[in-house]
């Protein structure tokens, strides 16, 4: 009877312990779900990139320039003393009577040429974004063209972040539809969206070549002028101007309006790239003193492919910059 009482008792104990056991791990969880819950609910939202998936390796036959496309100093070293003096540090272009091509430049130039670069059939340029003077790297950007018969596709995606690591924020995503003709590119429609984390905007642009008129998402509508390209489409058109001048004259049409741009050609210049070094011709838009400005640099052994671009303000310092990191074609 005793050794059955003491038997009766140990499994009374076996039983109270294996009861608490799951009760303290319970408890444990219970907790720790509500304090993960809470984090979810109340942290700030964060994007994190995706997973980027691996592109083959494309090939491209390149198309130097020729010989004769050599750096000079013959033309800035024949400017006129008192023509120079308009010009401020080299930023700008004060107010003058003289025509566009007539203004001084602060710029060394080249000798130009006239050869013509054909667009390989599919294109793959992939950016990293600095800010600032500082080069805080910031986001990426990727530039794809495609060509079926004669017609193209150019997108444009820009990832940018407030705070560096962080990708995904900000989203800018643009988008040329065209025809390729004789002289390059000619847009039919441009559409642009600006994505954040809170907000999402979109804008569409219509090149009505019957009626010669632009016209845009918001109502307005302008005037079509011959070879106007639109806010994406440009930096790829520029290959297929004639470098055989001073100034390129280019009207772009952004998302909400229509710009004259005029380019100065510059000298032959090679710059430092994460692709490596690339030997490339340095434009710059023409403009008033204490206005903003970009800068973009055509790669020479790149068919004149944009390798980087840079904004300035009116103070002549760096906004943004986008330099190639990879570049990824093939005329199949």
């Amino acid at each position: 009877m005793i050794l059955f009482d003491e038997m009766v008792k140990r499994l009374l104990r076996l039983l109270n312990e294996v009861h608490r056991v799951p009760l303290r791990r319970v408890g444990i969880a219970f907790s720790f779900s509500i304090l993960l819950h809470a984090v979810i609910v109340w942290m700030p939202s964060i994007h994190l990139p995706l997973t980027k998936v691996k592109l083959p390796p494309l090939s491209i036959r390149l198309d130097a320039l020729p010989e004769k496309v050599v750096a000079s100093d013959a033309i800035n070293q024949a400017e006129d003393k008192s023509e120079r003096a308009t010009r401020t540090k080299g930023t700008g272009i004060k107010s003058s009577s003289k025509t566009l091509a007539e203004l001084p430049s602060s710029m060394k130039k080249m000798e130009k040429s006239d050869v013509m670069h054909s667009f390989p059939k599919h294109l793959h340029l992939v950016f990293s974004v600095f800010k600032g003077t500082g080069r805080t790297r910031i986001g990426d950007a990727e530039h794809k063209l495609d060509l079926q018969s004669d017609r193209y596709t150019l997108s444009s995606i820009k990832r940018t972040a407030k705070i560096p690591g962080l990708l995904g924020q900000e989203q800018l995503i643009q988008t040329s539809l065209g025809v390729i003709g004789e002289r390059g590119m000619i847009p039919e429609i441009y559409k642009e969206k600006v994505i954040t984390s809170d907000s999402r905007q979109e804008w569409k642009v219509n090149f009505d070549r019957v009626s010669q008129s632009i016209h845009f998402s918001h109502g307005a509508v302008a005037a079509l002028p011959d070879g106007a390209q639109d806010a994406l489409s440009y930096m790829y058109q520029l290959s297929q101007l004639s470098m055989n001048r001073e100034i390129i004259p280019l009207t772009i049409a952004n998302s909400t309006a229509v710009q004259e741009y005029h380019f100065e050609i510059g000298e032959t210049a090679d710059i430092e790239t994460p692709a490596g070094k690339v030997h490339t011709v340095h434009l710059r838009k023409l403009h008033e003193n204490g206005e903003p400005y970009m800068e973009i640099w055509l790669g020479l052994e790149y068919r004149l492919l944009p390798m980087k671009l840079r904004w300035k303000d009116g103070a002549g310092e760096d906004i943004e910059e986008l330099v190639i990191t990879d570049i990824r074609a093939s005329d199949e």
